[in-house]
């Protein structure tokens, strides 16, 4: 195997390995905010598409980005192409953060108020 092709595997394997890391983490403050069945999803359910990156948080389809690029509109259209794949009705939201910085939260403006009338009644 060539230096080159064997440069692009390994960060390629980095990549994969971050990206994971990111969903235990996402899904470990999932759990610690009380969501106790929070985890990360076995990617390899046989139907491709539809698995969210964290499972067991009741209404939501959670994609997971641990990148330094930013493209949140690419992702909230997985996200949702995603949940629609899935027939669950669940709202799409994607948790995202680069390197050093805090995870964030996107999701359309709809998805966001049915999250506070279901959730909170409008009593903020």
């Amino acid at each position: 195997m060539s230096s080159t092709k064997e440069a692009r595997s390994a960060r390629g394997r980095a990549a994969r390995d971050k990206g994971k890391r990111g969903e235990r983490e996402v899904a470990e403050r999932f759990r610690a905010a009380g969501y106790v069945n929070a985890r990360r999803a076995v990617q390899y359910n046989g139907r491709p598409g539809t698995a969210a990156d964290v499972t067991g948080v009741p209404a939501l389809h959670i994609e997971v980005k641990r990148v330094e690029r930013e493209a949140v509109r690419k992702w909230i259209a997985q996200a949702i192409r995603d949940a629609k794949a899935g027939g669950k009705g669940d709202i799409p939201v994607v948790c995202h953060r680069k390197s050093g910085e805090e995870w964030l939260v996107s999701l359309r403006l709809d998805d966001f108020l049915t999250i506070l009338g279901g959730s909170l009644n409008g009593n903020i």
